[in-house]
């Protein structure tokens, strides 16, 4: 009788510690990548920067959204922080100036160690409900004919301060 007690007792704990995950884990402040639409944060960027805004495209990976001033194009799409989308982007970049952005920074190179870290430390947070910030990495495609300084953001919440 006490071996079945303990079992029943075992199976009550995992049942209740698989409900908890599961909620903890339902909303864990990333980005969600399937919603069609342009990121208050890139338009910020964009309507401070003087270009004009083209809406991304539903059903593309990742979802672009356009500015463009004169000839001066910048595309940027959020992207996967563990780097799954590494690849692809840098295809549809096709030789052109790529950037990273993470929590303001900017990166030449794809910031995978320093994203995929903070993700999976906000999934623990949130596993004990500790509700984070969104994450969020975004991938920067800098036309031709843009200079460097097409990137200094007058709003400081894509890129806090661009040195390049």
């Amino acid at each position: 009788m006490p071996q079945k007690l303990a079992k029943l007792a075992l199976l009550a704990a995992l049942a209740v510690g698989l409900g908890l995950k599961t909620l903890a884990f339902a909303n864990m402040g990333e980005a969600n990548w399937d919603t069609p639409g342009l990121d208050p944060t890139v338009a910020a960027f964009f309507n401070a920067s003087g270009f004009a805004i083209t809406m991304p495209v539903a059903g593309t990976n990742p979802l672009w959204a356009d500015g463009t001033r004169g000839d001066c194009t910048i595309r940027i799409a959020a992207v996967a922080p563990t780097g799954a989308s590494q690849d692809i982007v840098e295809e549809q970049a096709d030789g052109q100036r790529l950037y990273y952005t993470l929590s303001g920074k900017l990166y030449t190179d794809e910031p995978v160690v320093e994203a995929t870290f903070m993700y999976y430390e906000r999934r623990l947070l949130n596993g004990f409900g500790i509700s984070n910030p969104e994450l969020v990495v975004r991938a920067i495609i800098l036309g031709d004919d843009c200079p460097d300084s097409a990137l200094n953001d007058p709003t400081g919440k894509l890129i806090a301060a661009a040195t390049l």
